[in-house]
């Protein structure tokens, strides 16, 4: 979802990807005003915010854009984090960096080359705990794919039916059309919560 269309909600765990210069401030910071570029700074902020737990913000050392690859600097936004809230991994790339010291307008300077950012944590990638994380991906995508879901177009109000996240619930309301069919369901432990059918992969239990 966009950013503004997440204002007012809340996610144990939130992604922000795209934070580069000239992405997020946008490349056409430089002909706006300093007003401008503070909505920006205030949108990463409401994206921040969204995240009960843990946010993670990512960024391309390089990226395709009208066709041609075009190298990439992260956000000065980031620069603006306190660094003993970031877990960040330490790159060599010397051109990867930028620079806020000079903020708001300046353009992005590399940093040293094997620059160790002070706050930031050095991650390996042969680290055993990135790979019981993945290893922990993989089980839940498994379990995701053995989940055994109904037809949407079976379900109708008054059924009681599962959901692989909410647990066990009742159908309260159906509203509009397929494809884009809505239920209103009341989960036992979840509460009530609005499903659009086609993405809740609910099962009929009776």
């Amino acid at each position: 979802m966009t950013i503004h269309s997440a204002k007012g909600l809340e996610f144990k765990n939130v992604f922000i990807v795209g934070v580069e210069e000239n992405l997020f401030p946008s490349s056409q910071m430089g002909q706006k005003t300093l007003e401008d570029f503070e909505e920006e700074r205030r949108l990463f902020y409401v994206a921040l915010t969204r995240a009960e737990q843990h946010a993670y913000i990512s960024f391309a050392r390089q990226r395709y854009k009208w066709g041609k690859p075009e190298f990439c600097n992260k956000s000065r936004f980031i620069d603006e984090i306190d660094p003993q809230y970031l877990d960040m991994p330490v790159e060599k790339d010397p051109n990867f960096y930028s620079d806020s010291s000079n903020l708001p307008f300046s353009a992005p300077k590399p940093r040293p080359q094997n620059a160790q950012i002070p706050g930031f944590k050095t991650i390996s990638p042969n680290q055993p705990d990135m790979f019981q994380k993945l290893n922990k991906l993989r089980e839940a995508k498994k379990e995701t794919d053995a989940f055994d879901f109904s037809n949407p177009e079976e379900i109708q109000a008054g059924m009681l039916v599962e959901h692989q996240r909410f647990g066990r619930g009742k159908v309260l309301q159906m509203e509009g059309n397929m494809p884009d069919m809505k239920a209103t369901v009341f989960f036992q432990n979840a509460g009530k919560k609005q499903l659009l059918l086609k993405f809740a992969k609910l099962r009929i239990i009776s």
